[in-house]
C-alpha cells in the first residue's frame, strides 16, 4: 500500500477531490453536532471541575458552541468546498481557543487544569479523523494545540515543579500520542480512499469501454463498416417493417438500385484506399441527397439500394430522387490534387406494383438498374409500375 497527498496527474486530483465534495459535508455536520453534544454535555462537568468561574466557563462553550453552528451552516453556502480548508482550521481554532481558555481561569486547586487537557485531544483525534485537511495543516493544528495547552501549564500555573511537572510529562506524551495515532489515521483512511478511487475510476472506465465495444459492435453488425450506411440486414429490417406500414396504409414504397459506373478503373489505378475514399464520400451524398425517413444502404462492392416512402398516386418520387443522387455523385470528387468523376446506373421499382415483398421489388429494380447498364451506362430506368401515367406507353 502506497500513500501520496496528491494525485500526480492534476485532471485526477481535481475529480477526486470533486467527488470528495459530498464527504466533506457530511463529515463537517457530523464534527459540528458531535462537538456541540459533547460540549453541551460537559456544562454537567463544570460544576465539578471549576466552579469558580462558572459563567465564563458557559460563555467560552457558547463561544464554541456558536463557532461550530457556523460550521455547520457554512456546508449549505456554495462556496463551502473553495473554503472548506479555512473553515475546517477556524472551527478547530474556535474549539481550541474556548478550551484552552477554560483552562486557564481554573484556579490551581480546580480539577479542570488537569481533566480539561482532554477535550483538546478530542479536537486533535477529530481533526485527523473528521477532516479532509492536508496532512501537514493537521499536523500543525495539533501542535498549535499542544503548544497552547503547555504554555498555559508552565507560564500561568507554573507546571515546573514535581508532581505537576509530572502531570504535565504524562498529558504531553498523551498528547504526542494521539498525534502520532491521528497522522496514522489520517494515512491510513486517505491511502483507502485514495486506493478506492482509483478503483473505482478504473472500474467506470473499463465499463465504459465495454459498452463502447458493445455499442461498436451493435453498430457494425447492421452497418457498413466502411461507409457507415446501412448493411444489407439493418436494410432488409428497416425497410419490411416499411412495407407493413405501406400494407397498413395502402401506400407505397419505391426502391432505386444503384451501381456506380467506372469504380473498377478507380481501383485498379489509384489503389483501394482512394477506391475506399471514393466509396465514403458516395455513401455521405446520398444520404444527403435524401430525406431522415429513407433508408441508405450499401449491398455490394460498389452497389447502393434507397428505398422511400410514397403515396400510392406519388409514381414519380422514385424519379425525382434518384435525379437528384444521381446529380449529387455525379459532381467530382477532390482526392490526393485531382479529380474524379462517376457515374451511376439506377433502377427503381415500386411496392406493390412490382411485388408483394422486398425480394421481388429488388429483383426489379436491379433488373431495371442493368436496363441501363446495357444501354450504356449512367442513367435511370424505373419499371412501369413507376412511371407516371404520361410516361406510359
Amino acid at each position: 500500500m502506497s500513500w501520496a497527498s496528491t494525485f500526480s496527474a492534476a485532471s485526477l486530483e481535481r475529480e477526486y477531490q470533486a467527488e470528495l465534495g459530498p464527504e466533506k459535508i457530511r463529515l463537517t455536520r457530523i464534527l459540528a453536532v458531535l462537538g456541540i453534544i459533547l460540549t453541551l454535555g460537559f456544562m454537567v462537568l463544570d460544576l465539578w471541575a471549576i466552579p469558580s468561574n462558572l459563567l465564563t466557563v458557559w460563555a467560552l462553550r457558547g463561544f464554541i458552541i456558536a463557532g461550530l453552528a457556523a460550521a455547520f451552516l457554512s456546508t449549505l453556502l456554495p462556496i463551502f468546498q473553495a473554503l472548506y480548508p479555512l473553515i475546517i482550521v477556524a472551527a478547530a481554532a474556535v474549539m481550541g481557543f474556548g478550551v484552552s481558555a477554560m483552562i486557564y481561569v481554573a484556579k490551581p486547586t480546580e480539577v479542570a487544569i488537569d481533566a480539561y487537557h482532554g477535550g483538546l485531544l478530542l479536537i486533535i483525534i477529530g481533526i485527523y479523523t473528521l477532516a479532509y485537511l492536508d496532512l501537514y495543516v493537521s499536523s500543525a493544528v495539533a501542535f498549535a494545540l499542544t503548544a497552547g495547552y503547555t504554555a498555559i501549564a508552565v507560564l500561568h500555573h507554573g507546571y515546573t515543579d514535581s508532581p505537576q511537572l509530572v502531570v504535565l510529562v504524562a498529558h504531553l506524551f498523551m498528547f504526542i500520542s494521539t498525534t502520532v495515532i491521528g497522522i496514522v489515521a489520517q494515512v491510513l483512511r486517505d491511502s483507502y480512499s485514495r486506493e478506492n478511487y482509483l478503483l473505482r475510476h478504473s472500474l467506470q472506465r473499463d465499463v465504459e469501454i465495454k459498452e463502447e465495444e458493445k455499442r461498436r459492435a451493435s453498430f457494425l453488425a447492421e452497418h457498413d463498416p466502411l461507409t457507415g450506411v446501412a448493411n444489407r440486414l439493418r436494410f432488409d429490417k428497416q425497410v419490411n417493417a416499411m412495407l407493413a406500414r405501406a400494407r397498413h396504409s395502402a401506400s407505397a414504397v419505391q426502391i432505386l438500385f444503384l451501381d456506380l459506373d467506372g469504380f473498377k478503373p478507380v481501383n485498379d489505378e489509384h489503389g483501394h484506399a482512394v477506391g475506399d475514399r471514393v466509396l465514403r464520400v458516395v455513401a455521405d451524398r446520398l444520404r444527403q441527397s435524401v430525406q431522415p425517413d429513407d433508408v441508405v444502404a450499401r449491398v455490394g462492392g460498389d452497389e447502393f439500394v434507397v428505398a422511400l416512402p410514397a403515396s400510392a398516386e406519388d409514381r414519380a418520387a422514385g424519379m425525382v430522387a434518384a435525379e437528384k443522387i444521381a446529380a449529387s455523385i455525379g459532381q467530382g470528387i477532390e482526392l490526393r490534387g485531382m479529380t474524379l468523376y462517376l457515374s451511376v446506373s439506377i433502377g427503381i421499382a415500386a411496392y406493390p406494383a412490382d411485388g408483394e415483398d422486398l425480394a421481388d421489388v429488388m429483383r426489379a429494380a436491379d433488373a431495371q438498374m442493368y436496363v441501363v447498364k446495357n444501354r450504356g451506362k449512367s442513367g435511370i430506368s424505373l419499371t412501369p409500375g413507376c412511371r407516371p401515367a404520361r410516361m406510359a406507353g
